[in-house]
């Protein structure tokens, strides 16, 4: 058995006027023999495992300087309010700041590599970034006290909301893509944004007589203002990040 490929012949005749394009059918000399067929297969396979390792190695710096800044708390909104209990560096670490770029990156590079690759990447990413973290309080816990080590529902919170968050965003942007520029990432960013919100706020808040409800409102806000900067930024880099053809489907927003 043969393959069959099928290409437009849009030539000119011989007194030099263009004629109607024909369809033309060729046939490669190439059988789809079993082999061939898993030939194709790995390949396909190689190319996307080798695309999901290069995503994951952009979006891992971001991962792990998160993980490792996850309890430096970060002031830069606190002027917003005189309250103490309100101000957003009680619950907002410089470790969010480092996530939430990551999830602004991890949507260009769903532009371009489309949600697959994007949700191969996150998993690799996260794993990675967990081991290396591990190993590095390991490799430092001779000298760090009990108190330097987080509790493990704020650990559990932490990794749950946020990598659940990268994938919703993945998902929304890839499902969204194809409508007006900015519909995408932003309805990815606050799809997921939000539920990093919510499950984090949740896990590591609740019941525990903290105002983690305004709390929560309050980190809502402010991811979304982010958002509507990244959007910005969005139109700016989405020509550099277009989508490799023939894996993609749809262009991102027009």
């Amino acid at each position: 058995m043969t393959a069959t490929d099928f290409t437009i012949d849009d030539t000119s005749d011989s007194e030099g006027a263009k004629s109607s394009p024909r369809v033309v059918e060729r046939y490669r000399a190439q059988e789809l023999t079993t082999g061939y067929r898993l030939q194709m297969l790995f390949g396909r396979v190689a190319d996307r495992v080798v695309s999901a390792a290069g995503v994951a190695l952009l979006f891992l710096p971001f991962l792990i300087g998160g993980l490792l800044l996850a309890d430096i708390p970060a002031k830069l909104f606190d002027g917003w309010t005189s309250v103490e209990s309100l101000k957003p560096s009680q619950w907002l670490s410089r470790g969010d700041l480092f996530f939430t770029a990551g999830i602004f990156l991890l949507v260009l590079l769903t532009r371009r590599h489309g949600g697959r690759v994007a949700h191969q990447a996150l998993a690799l990413a996260w794993t990675a970034a967990i081991i290396l973290t591990l190993l590095m309080l390991i490799y430092l816990a001779p000298t760090l006290q009990q108190s330097d080590f987080p509790n493990g529902r704020y650990m559990l919170g932490l990794v749950s909301g946020w990598y659940a968050g990268a994938h919703v965003a993945v998902a929304i942007y890839d499902l969204t893509r194809g409508s007006r520029w900015w519909r995408p990432p932003f309805l990815a960013l606050a799809g997921g944004l939000g539920v990093q919100s919510m499950i984090y706020f949740f896990v590591v808040y609740a019941a525990t007589g903290a105002p983690w409800v305004y709390w929560m409102g309050t980190n809502f806000m402010l991811q979304l203002v982010m958002s509507v900067v990244f959007v910005g930024l969005y139109r700016t880099l989405r020509h550099s990040f277009r989508p490799r053809s023939g894996r993609v489907s749809g262009y991102g927003g027009r």
